[in-house]
């Protein structure tokens, strides 16, 4: 009896943690991120969060309102990224130099780690304050990230 009492415990609790797992919707559609009342995102970084946590049922585009973003961005995988269901990073404006994401301390600005189907387009990313470092690391099984 107290194994079936362990078992069924076990199993209530992997039943739970997965259903607070899955509160991030799967994304799919254009997004906004950027300091306007307007935008879906504040920050790079939330619009990155929110593909790991749920990832996409659709392609995605993050239109970025102009700015320096001053942050160091992470990605792992994103569930559901694929030939059909990519995710794009670009200028609201079509101009690279109007949003430029940068970082000064080492490492990397923009880190891909076992990330696929990304692109980065009419954007600069910057790590020329940096004592040492890189603009974009990519590691893992990391594949079809294109720069544009």
């Amino acid at each position: 009896m107290k194994q079936i009492k362990t078992i069924f415990t076990t199993g209530f609790a992997v039943l739970s943690l997965a259903t607070f797992a899955s509160n991030c919707p799967r994304l799919s559609g254009n997004f906004t991120i950027g300091a306007s009342e307007t935008s879906d995102f504040t920050t790079i970084n939330q619009a990155v969060e929110a593909l790991t946590c749920g990832g996409v049922a659709g392609p995605v585009i993050f239109g970025i309102e102009n700015g320096n973003y001053k942050e160091k961005v992470n990605f792992s995988q994103v569930s559901g990224a694929s030939a059909l269901n990519t995710i794009t990073f670009e200028s609201k404006s079509g101009t690279n130099t109007d949003v430029v994401i940068s970082y000064a301390a080492t490492d990397a600005t923009v880190v891909l780690n076992g990330t696929s189907y990304v692109s980065f387009e009419n954007l600069t990313i910057d790590h020329s304050k940096g004592a040492y470092g890189n603009c974009m690391r990519i590691d893992g099984k990391s594949s079809n990230i294109r720069f544009h």
